[in-house]
């Protein structure tokens, strides 16, 4: 069962500690609250730093020939890789030889 929080006068809740930790709320951090099927949702918004790891930890995922290959790309829409792509007959295909 849940744990009973008391509305302040103020109307705030304070959320209890054991629930901060587990979710891994500090001081200053940011939450977005809803209203889901008549319960209140409360999510902890990631800061940027979080934000920044993760996408190093995806980037370190991506074998290196593959960022090679992509660093060509960079910069250009989609439709300008498939334009690239369709102005060779190969095109394609050494395209997929490259992320292979």
């Amino acid at each position: 069962m849940g744990q009973i929080i008391t509305l302040s006068q103020s109307g705030q809740f304070t959320l209890p500690r054991a629930i901060r930790e587990d979710l891994g709320f500090k001081k200053g951090d940011k939450a977005e609250i809803e209203v889901a099927d008549g319960k209140v949702v409360i999510t902890r918004r990631r800061t940027f730093d979080e934000i920044e790891a993760e996408m190093q930890k995806m980037r370190e995922a991506v074998p290196a020939k593959k960022r090679e290959a992509w660093k060509k790309y960079a910069g250009m829409s989609v439709s300008e890789i498939r334009e690239a792509w369709d102005k060779t007959p190969e095109g394609q295909a050494k395209y997929m030889e490259e992320m292979a």
